[in-house]
């Protein structure tokens, strides 16, 4: 700490110059660093991550080609994994339930499969039987609220295992305007 203060306060007035120059190397070191890191991505093949996309290589490096080369091979590997999806998910539910599921919507008399396919797994089950029927209520977007209570934005309610409604409880204080 007391080099820190020293470095910022003491030596500028000693040596104006040096401290400046001491001041703009501390980043330095991360950035090379980072670049390492990306380069060792890149060597073995890995998919680079888009936050680090300062340090990618630039055309005419020597990791640049290879860099362009892995990017293609992720993208048509994401391609393949995408379509693969879509194909299984038409051959389970026929082409219309699958275009919904694609499309990430929601519709009154889905099965709890489709809420699965759609939203993917709740974070919270109540059931009820209210009047010989099964009631069902799923609560997704799990946050803790300004009382420090769990409070959930999505919630998803079912009957005999069809979908009956469903809430979006996020942004409430702007709903009814």
């Amino acid at each position: 700490m007391k080099n820190i203060l020293k470095s910022l306060f003491i030596e500028p007035f000693i040596d104006p110059i040096g401290a400046i120059k001491k001041n703009l190397s501390f980043g330095f070191h991360k950035d090379k660093q980072k670049q390492q890191l990306v380069d060792q991505m890149i060597m073995k093949g890995d998919d680079v991550p888009s936050y680090l996309s300062m340090y990618f290589p630039k055309p005419g490096d020597s990791l640049y080609n290879q860099w362009e080369m892995n990017n293609k091979r992720f993208v048509q590997l994401r391609r393949d994994k995408e379509s693969k999806i879509i194909d299984d998910l038409i051959v389970k539910y026929g082409d219309e339930i699958a275009k919904k599921i694609i499309n990430k919507e929601l519709w009154v008399g889905m099965d709890i499969n489709h809420i699965y396919e759609v939203k993917g797994s709740h974070k919270k089950r109540v059931d009820n039987v209210i009047n010989k029927v099964e009631q069902t209520i799923l609560y997704y977007d799990k946050h803790v609220n300004r009382l420090g209570n769990d409070a959930y934005d999505f919630e998803i309610t079912l009957e005999s295992g069809k979908v009956v409604g469903w809430k979006n409880r996020a942004n409430v204080a702007t709903r009814n305007l």
